[in-house]
């Protein structure tokens, strides 16, 4: 553990040793980190601290640098190498607003590492850039926004309070927020899964296999060569441009929301719709039109398009269902 410059002197009194102990805190204010460690090509980087904002970037050097201000509450810090690579953890006094969204006075950190690196970050209170790795990369905060680019491998992104913001993201991708909007574009995906409770989500992606769920925000994605597809909505709006695989799947449920999604033209499927307690059909696809329950609110709609290799299911309680050709 690294005690911040200047916390421990000796004193030639006791009561001087009691004043000055008494303004150290204040002492730590805005000290400065400059450290670096080598390592491997592909090392595990840990990094943990309570508040503030880390940009976190990629080199050439086998080697990860901690640059930059600690937070004017920061007491400690460790910065160790371990086996498999390196942890970086920022000890701080703790008091009630560690939970409070504001991130002023708190770390202001660069983080440099190897392209292959594994990074787990973790936060209460920060925003995260981060550009650029190829193996993995898990982000977890309570209150923060993340911006991602450039990543690729396996990537896990989560923020309770905060945005997410990615571009240029491939490979396999998780994304969750409970209040706050996830946007981007994902690129030569394999899986996408992207979770918001009371956010939007706003998504282009490549992603062969794909879920968006969402409980009370609208969704509007865009997607290509798609295998596999689950849409979960409670009262949000789901807007969709698809492209189905000959021999896709695709499921879409809603309880009070409208699903509207628009297929390439020469779409091959068979289409399964139902509509219970009042949900409300509308097939612009082919002149097929929805059945209605002779007793009460329900109406379903089957039909098949081209050779009908691939499947599409849909179901609302009371909302909307709606099928478009792009």
């Amino acid at each position: 553990m690294k005690l911040i410059s200047g916390l421990v002197r000796p004193f030639a009194t006791v009561t001087l040793t009691m004043l000055l102990s008494s303004i150290s805190v204040g002492a730590l204010a805005q000290q400065k980190i400059e450290e670096s460690l080598e390592t491997s090509g592909s090392p595990n980087v840990e990094i943990e601290h309570v508040s503030g904002k880390a940009e976190i970037i990629v080199w050439e050097k086998n080697q990860v640098s901690i640059s930059g201000t600690l937070g004017k509450n920061t007491e400690s810090y460790e910065f160790e190498k371990l086996d498999s690579g390196v942890r970086f953890e920022v000890d701080t006094k703790r008091y009630r607003g560690d939970w409070k969204t504001d991130h002023g006075g708190g770390d202001d950190l660069v983080i440099r590492l190897p392209a292959g690196s594994r990074l787990f970050y973790t936060a209460v209170n920060a925003d995260v850039d981060i550009s650029g790795i190829t193996n993995s990369t898990e982000v977890d905060l309570v209150n923060g926004d993340i911006t991602a680019s450039g990543l690729s491998g396996r990537t896990k992104l989560e923020t309770v309070n905060g945005d997410i913001d990615i571009s240029n993201v491939a490979g396999e991708l998780m994304i969750e927020t409970v209040n706050g909007d996830v946007e981007g574009s994902q690129t030569k995906g394999t899986r996408g899964r992207f979770i918001t409770v009371n956010g939007d989500i706003d998504m282009t992606t490549d992603a062969a296999e794909l879920r968006l769920d969402s409980v009370n925000g609208d969704i509007d994605f865009v997607t290509r060569d798609i295998e596999q597809l689950d849409i979960v909505t409670v009262n949000g709006t789901v807007k969709g441009d698809i492209s189905l695989n000959p021999n896709g799947d695709l499921s879409a449920s809603s309880v009070g929301g409208k699903i509207i999604l628009n297929f390439q033209n020469d779409v091959a499927a068979r289409f399964e719709l139902q509509g219970h307690a009042g949900g409300d059909i509308r097939n612009n696809l082919t002149a097929a039109a929805p059945s209605k329950a002779k007793y009460g609110p329900s109406k379903w709609l089957e039909f098949t398009t081209g050779k009908g290799g691939a499947r599409v299911e849909m179901s609302t309680v009371h909302g909307t269902l709606e099928l478009n050709k792009r």
